[in-house]
């Protein structure tokens, strides 16, 4: 049996799912992987499986939607990180872009839409931050 990867409770529901799939910012930065997900109704969402740990071949998880606050220490973290270059520049090029994107908002809360799948046995991810009053997209990273 699949274990999930993030037992957080999911926040997604038909009326914000309408509103990010009709986010043209969106859209103009989504993967061409994800543009049919966004054509799909929130019925459409809910049959598609949850995220696991058992990689599937050729499958689009279920989105998930998180609050989360943009903490001091998250931002901390980010800038060692940067600092560090642990994984090389590309790396840390797309956390100094997440660095820059979220400091605005430290001590907010941010809506985190996550979109995984696999492809030829690789763990692809798409993930973007919006802001919770207007859905505005702040931040978004794809490992495609």
């Amino acid at each position: 049996m699949p274990v999930l990867l993030n037992p957080k409770e999911r926040m997604l529901n038909e009326t914000i799912w309408n509103s990010i799939r009709a986010n043209r910012a969106l859209r103009e930065v989504a993967p061409p992987w994800l543009r049919p997900l966004l054509e799909k109704s929130f019925i459409g969402i809910q049959e598609l499986p949850l995220p696991t740990n058992t990689p599937t071949a050729d499958i689009i998880f279920r989105p998930t939607l998180e609050l989360d606050e943009i903490t001091p220490s998250y931002l901390g973290f980010l800038k060692t990180q940067i600092q560090l270059e642990p994984r090389g520049k590309e790396w840390t090029e797309i956390l100094k872009a997440r660095f820059n994107a979220l400091v605005p908002y430290e001590h907010e809360k941010l809506y985190r839409l996550s979109v995984l799948r696999t492809h030829e046995s690789r763990a692809e991810s798409f993930f973007v931050r919006f802001h919770p009053g207007d859905l505005r997209m702040v931040h978004s990273e794809c490992s495609c």
